[in-house]
């Protein structure tokens, strides 16, 4: 079986990076909760051009939208070697999965038989990781005829690597990147006791600070996730940064297959619940009581985030708490 950096194919997650290149008084009714989920703003779509250098281009809806991430990547990959780090983030993205396809079926003359071979060698794998598998392949069969950065200068190992592209995104300052180098940087969060003394924490937490200052959705969202992957994190505080993500713009929806990480691949399946979403899954977590305080903390981040008071952000914030 095939393993990338100790993963299954399509599996794969962000990797350590090197720096060189997150009230009312509730009711435990369900009908409350309904009423708050259902006050919470449909997700809009990101900003467009997030904080890179091409305004006029939103590489998030491209990304999302993209049935062939060969021509995303010709298309996103100058730019993102120019110094938009928006475009450089959506490269490694897709460039994720597609690394996964190359190295398990790219040395063959038929990556399509190739893969089924594979499979059928491998009857106890997943049913929905061979799903997950077969869409990857679909969406990156380009790579496998082609060479998508041809335009690009010659680089010794090549330029289908996810870190290649996501520590670029970190260089250029994008703010989902800052957090997905705190959650590779700093695995657990939390798990750590007297973690508040150790510098690198400290550092690590004035980046995730920054990142959600900056506004950005998806990064607001995605740091609300780091902390809930801590071990002594406050849940209705990181709930609620989340949730100001999914407030302020982001997809929060299990249809969104950046989101497969918390709604199990449904979205690459294509047999999420209909309506499932980010508020759904906080309901079910933390119940209808801890759901109405999250959302009105939620209120109170937005409104910081607005004002640029860092300061409550960073109380929102709390790396090892």
């Amino acid at each position: 079986m095939a393993l990338i950096h100790g993963r299954l194919p399509g599996t794969a997650q962000a990797p350590a990076m090197s720096s060189s290149r997150q009230e009312a008084t509730p009711s435990s009714d369900s009908e409350t909760t309904k009423a708050l989920i259902n006050k919470t703003p449909k997700s809009r779509r990101a900003r467009t051009g997030g904080v890179g250098k091409s305004p006029r281009i939103d590489w998030a809806a491209l990304f999302r939208s993209s049935r062939d991430y060969f021509a995303f990547v010709q298309r996103a990959a100058p730019a993102a070697l120019r110094g938009d780090g928006t475009a450089a983030l959506y490269v490694a993205e897709a460039v994720r999965p597609c690394e996964n396809v190359v190295i398990l079926v790219g040395g063959s003359t038929d990556p399509e038989e190739a893969l089924q071979n594979w499979l059928t060698s491998h009857p106890y794998y997943p049913e929905s990781d061979v799903a997950k598998l077969q869409h990857n392949f679909r969406l990156c069969n380009g790579f496998l005829h082609g060479n998508a950065f041809s335009m690009l200068p010659p680089r010794r190992s090549g330029y289908i690597s996810y870190s290649y592209w996501l520590n670029i995104a970190y260089e250029d300052h994008n703010p989902v990147a800052e957090v997905f180098h705190v959650a590779s940087e700093l695995p657990p969060i939390g798990s750590t006791e007297g973690a508040q003394s150790d510098p690198g924490l400290a550092q690590a937490q004035k980046l995730l600070v920054t990142a959600v200052s900056s506004g950005d959705p998806e990064a607001i969202f995605r740091a609300g996730n780091v902390l809930l992957g801590g071990t002594r994190t406050n849940r209705i505080r990181a709930f609620a940064i989340a949730l100001a993500g999914c407030d302020l713009g982001y997809d929060c929806s299990a249809d969104n297959p950046s989101n497969d990480f918390i709604f199990g691949g449904c979205a690459q399946t294509g047999n999420c619940p209909p309506g499932e979403d980010f508020a759904n899954f906080a309901a079910k977590s933390i119940g209808s009581s801890g759901y109405a305080k999250a959302y009105a903390l939620a209120q109170q981040l937005e409104y910081a985030i607005s004002q640029g008071d860092t300061a409550t952000v960073a109380r929102f914030v709390q790396l090892g708490q």
